[in-house]
């Protein structure tokens, strides 16, 4: 089965910094994935200042 998608770009932010992915998805998962990696390294911090 072919895939017919075209890889997107999209720019999203990670605990300050920018990033841009390149993909098939949906670019509103990929920012719904970035906000989870933000929100878990800015725990993480929380935990080591802790």
């Amino acid at each position: 089965m072919a895939d017919d998608k075209q890889k997107q770009r999209t720019t999203v932010s990670i605990y300050g910094q920018a990033y841009t992915v390149v993909g098939k998805e949906p670019p509103s998962h990929i920012k719904e994935v970035a906000q989870s990696v933000d929100q878990k390294m800015r725990e993480i911090k929380k935990e080591i200042l802790i």
